[in-house]
């Protein structure tokens, strides 16, 4: 069985997102938390120092779009996997080079699906969905 451990970022300017989202990924034992940002200035400070993250978890609608944030930390991360509470910004997700799409509210057996559906493409696996 594969023992990696991705390691993760979470942006998105709501706390009690974060905070769920957070729980989420502390309940994967495949994946490791990093950070969570709400504020994008601060992304873009730790941005410089980071090594290549495995996941990128990112919100579309915040202060600045995360569509634009993409665009300029897109390389710091393998896999990047959007969420939102809006379906209509999928196509220009994918545009940015979005690995995945999740709309908000979602569970963690979907989130589960998602990540495993990101990494089934490079032929990696993380585990089952609930």
């Amino acid at each position: 069985m594969n023992k990696k451990q991705y390691s993760c970022i979470i942006i998105d300017d709501d706390p009690d997102f974060l905070e769920s989202m957070s729980t989420y990924i502390s309940l994967i034992p495949k994946l490791k938390l990093i950070g969570s940002y709400s504020n994008h200035n601060e992304v873009l400070r730790d941005s410089q120092g980071w090594d290549q993250i495995d996941f990128l978890f990112l919100d579309i609608r915040m202060e600045v779009s995360g569509i634009d944030l993409a665009r300029m930390i897109r390389p710091c991360f393998k896999y990047l996997i959007f969420h939102t509470s809006y379906s209509e910004f999928a196509l220009d997700a994918f545009h940015v080079g979005g690995d995945h799409y999740l709309v908000k509210p979602f569970s963690i057996s979907r989130l589960i699906e998602a990540v495993n559906a990101v990494l089934k493409r490079n032929r990696e696996s993380l585990l089952p969905a609930h």
